[in-house]
């Protein structure tokens, strides 16, 4: 006897439940897509900074560069484990994942300068070893092999860089030695 009325409120729990899904799937969704946006106005931001804050000016000392690249790649950790969480969420909902190209300029700048601070870096302690020899030890062969070495990296980082001081300033003290 009470089978039909237990299976009927059983249905109704179905019913409801559905709905009750249906809603909050359609409010995570929602959630997930104002993520996305509040992302964009990251990512957007950070490029900005890094343009505007990076280690870009020959003024800086290795050591502060260093410094100031570390937070930056701190900050960028943590911007791409972002990313790959709202990608995980489009994936649960079906939803097609974006290229984020200005996520993936940022890397690629926040790269470039880490590459331009890391030669500035091995041209000064190569620049200080020729300093300390002395005249009669100097091999000016391998000196020179030494700075064509670097104007061929330097040339391979100029194609990416784009023009940045710091890389400027590099090649001109590396040409003029």
């Amino acid at each position: 006897d009470a089978l039909p009325g237990a299976f009927a409120t059983f249905k109704a729990a179905l019913t409801e439940a559905d709905t009750t899904i249906k809603q909050k799937k359609e409010t995570f969704k929602a959630g997930l897509l104002k993520s996305l946006k509040d992302f964009s106005v990251t990512v957007q931001k950070t490029r900005e900074d890094l343009l505007s804050k990076g280690p870009t000016s020959s003024s800086l000392t290795v050591e502060k560069a260093f410094k100031v690249l570390a937070e930056f790649r701190s900050h960028m950790e943590r911007v791409v484990a972002k990313d790959n969480e709202l990608k995980s969420g489009l994936e649960i909902f079906g939803m097609e994942v974006p290229i984020n190209k200005e996520l993936i300029a940022t890397q690629k700048d926040l790269e470039m300068l880490e590459k331009v601070w890391e030669l500035t870096e091995e041209w000064n302690k190569t620049a200080e070893t020729w300093r300390t020899v002395k005249f009669s030890e100097i091999n000016l062969e391998k000196m020179s092999e030494e700075v064509q070495k670097f104007q061929k990296k330097l040339v391979k980082l100029g194609k990416e860089i784009k023009g940045m001081e710091v890389w400027a300033h590099l090649k001109e003290r590396v040409d003029q030695f």
